[in-house]
């Protein structure tokens, strides 16, 4: 029974866990969670900042104002009617063609992909509104139909990438021991965030205008590609165990065939394909 309970307790302690024992030396059933301190350990810390940041950086390069304004954007545009229906259509298309390609292309391949179209999106939307460029080919204006273009460009680079692959994420990437605590974080920081959003953006419009809200729109999403590139791994094809390893501290062993890559800040995004040093000899991955 002392070798079980010695064996139990090396191994939740890898992962973080405390396990408590009764008092006839057996194995207790309970664990206790890491605190809120604890939480602020590599461990933790390196996958709270790739989850939670998804989060916020989807709601803060402006999906919610995008969304519940397209009608009156599309009327500033001079295209009249209701834009709920087909953007409705358009952005089941583009989930579920996401949700097709995910494991073929990778969670940070889509996510770049669609930061890159909302980030064009944003950036003819600011210029369109600020500028108040107007194209013409032959007797036809077509500056309303570039705008309608950029607004479905945008919601199919959020349906492609920040809609479904933020969730898919956070619920990979954080530690077991604190998924439950992290996730139930993620979600309330998600609404919170979206009703921040959807109530500051007829101030900015009011304040600075459409064109300047869509500007800072596109910096933010500016940034979302580089916290893309830097904080967040590429978990295709690997167990919520692997994906657990690669935020574990780094583990310094002489041995060439236990040698671990390094973690950093930002992180080195290579698959761990090589052995990792654990309490367990001969645990290799």
């Amino acid at each position: 029974v002392r070798e079980i309970q010695a064996s139990i307790q090396q191994e939740q302690e890898r992962r973080g866990i405390t396990v408590g024992a009764n008092i006839e030396g057996a194995p207790s059933a309970l664990a206790t969670s890491p605190t809120w301190k604890q939480w602020m350990q590599p461990q933790y810390r390196l996958p709270l900042t790739a989850g939670l940041g998804l989060v916020i950086l989807q709601q803060v390069t402006g999906q919610p104002s995008v969304l519940s304004y397209a009608t009156q954007i599309l009327e500033q545009a001079g295209l009249m009617g209701s834009a709920a229906i087909p953007i409705a259509l358009f952005k089941l298309v583009a989930t579920l063609y996401a949700a097709s390609v995910v494991e073929q292309f990778g969670r940070v391949k889509l996510l770049m992909s669609g930061c890159s179209l909302m980030l064009v999106a944003l950036l003819t939307l600011a210029f369109y509104f600020g500028e108040g460029f107007q194209i013409e080919v032959g007797s036809i204006d077509v500056t309303k139909y570039l705008v309608l273009l950029a607004l479905f460009m945008y919601i199919g680079g959020y349906q492609v990438g920040f809609g479904p692959v933020t969730w898919l994420m956070t619920s990979e990437v954080f530690p077991l021991a604190i998924r439950g605590q992290a996730v139930a974080l993620a979600v309330q920081l998600n609404f919170l965030l979206n009703a921040l959003v959807q109530f500051g953006v007829p101030v900015l419009q009011h304040a600075i205008g459409l064109a300047w809200t869509f500007g800072i729109f596109a910096i933010l999403d500016l940034l979302s590609l580089f916290f893309v590139r830097a904080y967040v791994p590429e978990t295709k094809g690997l167990t919520l165990e692997q994906i657990e390893r690669i935020f574990q501290p780094a583990v310094v062993d002489d041995s060439a065939e236990n040698e671990r890559v390094l973690l950093t800040e930002p992180l080195l995004r290579r698959p761990p394909v090589r052995s990792y040093s654990t309490n367990s000899s001969d645990e290799n991955v």
